[in-house]
């Protein structure tokens, strides 16, 4: 028989279960190992490319859509996909052309977490495989509702703030970590380290939770999707898999039946099994009590957080007049910004908003508007002019647009509403009154980013009190004109190790200074580029 791909139905809990196959050639009859998929949140990742590698080396691959996602019955629900995970195991393992004996399972994102618990309930597996797989609690964030809610529309599945709900029980009572550490099979964890998705200290965390069992692999530069890094992954895990699931067979499966019972489909074994699954979710769900994540400081407590940190700094009339202003207030939309950062793109959307014909038209403009400036930066500082421009390209696309929040408003608002960040906010409104009542300046007046960043070269608060210079002289540091600008960000940069000499890419002095800058290997590689683009024009 040809190698071909096909469907079947599972059934689970009476719901139609979707299910794609890829059976590798071979006589009618034959039996192959097989490994299961688990697509991501909402499904968009099946990894077709590495079930054709693995059909090319004899493994059969059978990839189900969870209930409620691409084509299945039901309604999608985080605490329900261990145990459907662990349905579409055993179903997988009555295919006619799978070997029971021999059966591996693989995840990718919200199905890596799957894979990871249903595996730790399965001692016959002979390998997993998660790839970025989500985390335990470290996932619950205010950004929560807001992630949920938009990726959630190709599914039939609850309103979005049961479903946010759903998740939260669903991480804090299947904590990966935990499972694998009860995982007998081989285990593999690919991560990308650009990923900004799910950060790779995610699987740093299981690993380490799973002991010496788990082979951990940090792909640099990878993203979430692993986009731009499939070839690679494809190689990884199908290498791992084609060793773990043909290695040390002795005799064919063809010549090994199994019992006559296993023959048919028997859909009430596994549903129990689903049953079960949603029974024990439930009991550790209700034992467990949601995190819910409060605002994060009261205005008082900014205010006392604040004055202590200030010490006296800063004249007391001028920050009580800041506090007491009507410009100071919560903002809209602040908090759920917090969730998806431009620089959490795949890398190919994200080069597209700063590299394209128009930003390249306006830099060149810029290297002829600011020739002066820059050189003289340059031979002050020491940092590359074509640098120094790609930064300023990729802040404020060449000064025409530093943002339209008010600063000050937007760390106040980031204080009270984005826990996480809250200490971090107080820091930086006390070194925003400091900076402004240095120059006399108002600093409701200053408009920037959601993060409270401002200026040509978008300066967080505490940055401009370290960094920023008075490079043209008339004895204020102004973020707004290009010189001190200029000057600021090469200061930066060249008190954050960048080496003259060094080659401009990310793993070098100059790209681990430009990380320092921002905290993101696609905003590092973007600059990189932008740079190399700005120094070849005509």
């Amino acid at each position: 028989m040809n190698a071909h791909g096909g469907t079947e139905i599972f059934r689970v809990k009476g719901r139609k279960m979707l299910v794609h196959y890829h059976r590798p050639a071979g006589a009618e009859g034959k039996r192959f190992p097989a490994v299961v998929f688990l697509h991501g949140f909402p499904g968009s990742e099946k990894s077709v490319d590495i079930q054709r590698a693995l059909m090319a080396r004899g493994i059969a691959s059978v990839a189900p859509s969870f209930l409620g996602a691409w084509g299945s019955e039901g309604t999608y629900r985080f605490t329900t996909l261990p145990a459907q995970a662990g349905a579409a195991l055993a179903a997988a393992r009555k295919l006619p052309f799978v070997d029971p004996r021999r059966v591996a399972l693989f995840g990718f994102s919200m199905g890596g977490w799957a894979a990871l618990n249903a595996a730790a309930r399965d001692p016959r597996l002979r390998a997993v495989v998660a790839v970025a797989p989500v985390g335990g609690a470290e996932m619950i964030g205010p950004g929560t509702l807001q992630f949920i809610t938009r990726l959630s529309r190709p599914l039939r599945t609850l309103a979005p703030k049961a479903l946010a709900a759903d998740f939260r029980k669903a991480v804090t009572a299947f904590d990966p970590g935990r499972a694998a550490s009860r995982i007998k099979a081989p285990l593999l964890l690919v991560h990308g380290d650009a990923d900004q998705t799910i950060p790779a200290l995610v699987s740093r965390r299981i690993a380490k939770c799973a002991g010496g069992k788990a082979r951990l692999v940090i792909e640099r530069g990878a993203s979430h999707d692993f986009l731009d890094r499939r070839e690679r992954l494809t190689r990884l895990c199908a290498g791992f898999l084609r060793r773990s699931l043909l290695a040390g067979v002795l005799v064919a499966a063809s010549a090994c039946p199994r019992p006559a019972r296993a023959q048919a489909f028997a859909e009430a074994g596994f549903a129990a099994t689903l049953q079960a699954g949603l029974a024990e979710a439930g009991r550790l769900a209700r034992s467990q009590r949601p995190a819910v994540e409060p605002d994060a400081k009261t205005p008082d407590e900014v205010r006392r957080g604040v004055d202590a940190r200030l010490n006296g700094r800063v004249p007391a009339a001028a920050v009580n007049a800041f506090f007491a202003d009507p410009r100071l207030r919560v903002i809209d939309g602040i908090a759920e910004r917090f969730g998806k950062p431009g620089e959490s793109l795949p890398y190919d959307q994200y080069r597209a908003l700063f590299i394209n014909p128009a930003s390249l038209a306006a830099g060149a403009r810029f290297l002829a508007d600011q020739k002066g400036a820059l050189t003289a930066t340059e031979g002050r500082f020491g940092v590359d002019a074509y640098l120094l421009a790609a930064h300023a390209g990729v802040e404020t696309r060449f000064g025409s647009y530093t943002g339209k929040m008010p600063i000050g408003a937007a760390l106040w608002t980031i204080a009270l509403k984005v826990p996480k960040r809250s200490d971090w906010a107080v820091r930086e409104l006390a070194e925003l009154l400091i900076f402004a009542a240095e120059g006399g300046d108002d600093a409701h007046a200053w408009l920037g980013s959601y993060a409270g960043a401002f200026g040509l070269v978008q300066f967080m608060p505490s940055s401009a009190n370290s960094f920023a210079v008075d490079a043209d002289g008339d004895g204020r540091r102004n973020l707004f004109a290009w010189p001190d600008a200029l000057g600021s960000a090469a200061n930066y940069l060249a008190r954050n190790g960048y080496r003259a000499g060094e080659p401009f890419t990310p793993g070098s002095a100059i790209g681990r200074a430009v990380y320092a800058y921002n905290h993101s290997e696609n905003y590092v590689r973007v600059v990189l580029e932008l740079r190399a683009e700005l120094k070849a024009l005509p």
